[in-house]
C-alpha cells in the first residue's frame, strides 16, 4: 500500500515537473517570437521610412520612427528577460535530479519486490510441479491394490475415494 502512495506521488510530481517544462518552453519561445517580430517590424518601418522619405511625406516619416522607437523599446524589455528563463531551466534542471532520483529509488524497490515475487511464484510452480506426478501415483496405486485383491481373491471391492 505504501509503495502504491509512493508511485502516485511518484507520477504526481512527475507530471507537475513536465507541465512546468511546457510551461518555461512556452514562455521562452513566446518571447523568442516576440523578439523575431520587433525585429521584423524594425526592418519594415526602415523600408516605410525610406519610400516616405523619397516620397517627402514628413508625417509618415515620424510615424516609421515612432515605430521603430517602440519596437527597438520592447525588443530591450523581452531581451531583459531571457537571463530569467536561465534560472527557470536552472530550476527545472534541480527538479529533474531530485525527481530522478526518486524516480530511481522507486524503480529498485519495485525491481525488489518484482525478485521476491518471482522467487515466490517459482516455489509454488514447483511445489505444483511436484503435486503433478502425484495424481499418477495415485491411479498406480489403485491398480495394484485391484491386482493384489485379484490375486488373493478378494471379492468385496474396496475402492478409494479420490
Amino acid at each position: 500500500m505504501v509503495e502504491i502512495n509512493k508511485n502516485e506521488n511518484f507520477m504526481r510530481s512527475r507530471n507537475e515537473f513536465l507541465d512546468a517544462i511546457a510551461g518555461v518552453k512556452n514562455e521562452v519561445s513566446s518571447t523568442i517570437q516576440q523578439i523575431e517580430e520587433t525585429y521584423d517590424t524594425v526592418e519594415q518601418a526602415k523600408a516605410d521610412y525610406e519610400n516616405f522619405l523619397d516620397a517627402g511625406d514628413e508625417k509618415n516619416m515620424s510615424r516609421s520612427l515612432a515605430a521603430i522607437r517602440d519596437a527597438n523599446t520592447k525588443r530591450d524589455k523581452l531581451i531583459k528577460l531571457l537571463p530569467s528563463f536561465q534560472s527557470k531551466i536552472e530550476e527545472l534542471t534541480k527538479k529533474y535530479d531530485l525527481i530522478a532520483k526518486e524516480g530511481r529509488a522507486l524503480a529498485e524497490k519495485l525491481e525488489k519486490k518484482k525478485k521476491d515475487f518471482e522467487q515466490q511464484y517459482e516455489k509454488a510452480l514447483g511445489r505444483l510441479i511436484g503435486l503433478d506426478g502425484s495424481q499418477t501415483r495415485i491411479m498406480n496405486l489403485q491398480s495394484e491394490f485391484e491386482k493384489a485383491q485379484k490375486r488373493f481373491g478378494i471379492k468385496e471391492n474396496i475402492k478409494p475415494k479420490l
